[in-house]
């Protein structure tokens, strides 16, 4: 990791600010549940424009 100095940057096992990080992945784990939900309420909005059943899409990835 580069610091903003242009020099690499050390970087701790729990970072400087614990409380900080924690509020940080909270929001950011927030946010990927939040499209994921998204993200399966357009598979079912897509596989109904198909005709199909969102658990149909599942199946056809593997």
């Amino acid at each position: 990791m580069i610091g903003k100095d242009g020099k690499p940057k050390k970087v701790t096992e729990t970072g400087r600010n614990v409380v900080a990080y924690e509020e940080k992945m909270k929001k950011l784990n927030d946010e990927v549940a939040l499209h994921e939900k998204n993200l399966e309420k357009l598979k079912a909005e897509l596989a109904g424009l198909d005709g199909k059943k969102p658990s149909d899409s599942k199946e056809e990835k593997k």
